[in-house]
């Protein structure tokens, strides 16, 4: 799957550089259900096994996951607490002026 593309929103796969935004949304979903030592994941693990740096852990070569990217596009600043751009400098380099959002 490529991207898809409307007027509200963009999916695509995950690329390498949105990564930590993957942990940190893992992380707050262990935080919700009271597991804030939940897992213990690090961006190298998904890098590994996301098949992101091109050899995949599991037995059969096919990468442990797969994850999709879907960017809500807003022009309100002051807008939803899921739709305010992330403040980090990690922005992957296919669309560098939209900033992932959650």
């Amino acid at each position: 799957m490529g991207t898809v593309k409307d007027d509200a929103v963009t999916v695509r796969k995950t690329q390498p550089c949105d990564l930590p935004e993957v942990i940190a949304m893992i992380q707050e979903l262990a935080d919700f259900e009271k597991m804030p030592n939940g897992p213990q994941l690090t961006v190298d693990d998904l890098i590994r096994d996301g098949g992101f740096d091109g050899q995949q852990s599991a037995g059969d070569g096919a990468p442990v996951f797969h994850s999709f990217v879907l960017e809500a596009a807003t022009n309100d600043p002051d807008g939803p607490a899921n739709q305010k751009p992330l403040q980090t400098s990690m922005l992957c380099p296919a669309d560098p002026a939209r900033p992932l959002t959650r």
